[in-house]
């Protein structure tokens, strides 16, 4: 390696982000809420020489410690999902059914730019995104309705522009974007109607059927909020290094 320089650490807003060169590896981190005590935080590098050392990272930050969660080793895309069902009929007539998801997906998208003799361009964008929620469906004879509730409590993306000259120099600038931490919320239901031809079954000796369907379909979206500001910011400008 012929240089080797750290290249700068920037606070916008709450966000802490630092983003400099390692042993042919371009390192990054990125700490969503630096003054709170929880919050999320993303580390990893970047080599556009050799994509078999790329790595992303995503950590919980609990009391100033940081847990890794999840972690992707040169792959599009690693994920973390879990999700489970509950099921009540104790009440009789009344079933409930509870379905609760999460998901946690960290990666990368490279996107090709321009290529001449003596340079080609590329962009790394590592990424994570994360939203979970339950739902909660209910079920008697003369109605169904269920309520939802999510949240998409993580999306940050790093675009990171690249430049590989044929003579060893490389040049890049990056900016991170965290999208803010969205709720939402859906109620739902429906009535049963029950229809019979009741006197032709009784003169054609039939049993009684009911031809049942839901009418007066109801969906409210009550709750459709943010609750944090977009924070966008570039980490650093064009910055060129030798390899």
């Amino acid at each position: 390696m012929k240089l080797l320089i750290a290249l700068i650490a920037l606070i916008a807003f709450s966000t802490a982000a630092n983003i400099y060169e390692e042993d042919g590896n371009i390192k990054f981190d990125v700490d969503m809420d630096q003054t709170s005590p929880i919050s999320f935080a993303v580390k990893g590098q970047m080599n556009p020489l050799d994509d078999t050392q790329n790595k992303i990272t995503a950590f919980l930050k609990l009391a100033n410690e940081y847990i890794p969660i999840l972690e992707n080793l040169s792959k599009d895309q690693t994920v973390l999902r879990y999700q489970h069902t509950w099921h009540f009929n104790n009440i009789p007539g009344i079933d409930l059914t509870f379905y609760w998801f999460f998901d946690l997906i960290i990666g990368w998208t490279v996107t090709p730019g321009d290529v001449a003799e003596n340079f080609y361009e590329v962009t790394y964008m590592p990424f994570a995104w994360g939203t979970t929620y339950g739902r909660l469906n209910g079920t008697t004879w003369p109605a169904i309705g269920y309520i939802r509730l999510g949240v998409e409590y993580l999306d940050f993306r790093m675009p990171t522009a690249f430049t590989l000259y044929r003579d060893g120099k490389v040049c890049f600038d990056s900016s991170y974007i965290v999208t803010p931490i969205h709720v939402s919320s859906q109620l739902g239901g429906a009535l049963r109607e029950c229809k019979a031809e009741i006197l032709d079954e009784i003169l054609n000796q039939q049993a009684i059927t009911l031809g049942c369907s839901y009418v007066q379909d109801i969906d409210i979206l009550f709750l459709d909020e943010d609750l944090t500001s977009r924070v966008e910011h570039q980490i650093i400008g064009e910055t060129c290094i030798g390899f």
